[in-house]
């Protein structure tokens, strides 16, 4: 076996992930691969997805090119809770932009933005399923977890921990949805 050279923990990690995989890693492995950079880090760094390119042996250009097509993969840090607002039809015509506005406002911060600080990610989402209570709030960390509800997760399965839906939201209990994220001892 080839020497390599030394890398960081979170590449460990990675490279990690690659040795345990049974099989050589290929074009089909990316976006598990790419799931998995983004539960380590919060977001798909670049030295990451070069490390990535030159161990699985894909052009950098192919891993960009998946990362870019799916909406959950991020190349810039986020914040350690995602507020989703929904903007489903459903949720836009009882206010959603109204919630949004709200919350760009609260926060300091435009939609898609991550606050300075990093405790916040504001983004506008799709339909989220929950119509009837419109319209909806998501707080949830930006970060998967291996463990969930006081125990630990089956393996190969992540959780978001702390997702929280807020249903029938007005501009006025957006202060009262956020005031639990904001201190830091939050999990």
């Amino acid at each position: 076996m080839l020497e390599q050279e030394p890398v960081d923990a979170e590449l460990q990690k990675i490279d990690d992930y690659i040795q345990r995989a049974n099989h050589t890693l290929s074009n089909s492995d990316i976006i598990p691969l790419l799931q998995h950079i983004q539960e380590i880090y919060g977001y798909l760094p670049r030295v990451a997805l070069e490390f990535v390119s030159k161990r699985i042996h894909v052009p950098v250009s192919r891993i960009y090119g998946v990362a870019t097509f799916y909406s959950q993969f991020s190349f810039v840090p986020r914040g350690r809770y995602t507020v989703k607002v929904c903007v489903g039809t459903a949720c836009h015509v009882r206010g959603a932009d109204k919630i949004n506005t709200k919350l760009e406002e609260v926060l300091g911060i435009k939609n898609g933005e991550t606050t300075p600080d990093y405790n916040f990610t504001l983004k506008s989402v799709g339909c989220v399923g929950t119509c009837a209570l419109g319209p909806i709030v998501v707080v949830g960390n930006s970060k998967k977890s291996e463990t969930c509800c006081g125990g630990p997760v089956k393996p190969n399965r992540n959780v978001s921990l702390g997702d929280k839906f807020y249903g029938q939201v007005t501009p006025e209990k957006v202060q009262e949805i956020l005031e639990p994220y904001r201190g830091s001892n939050n999990e």
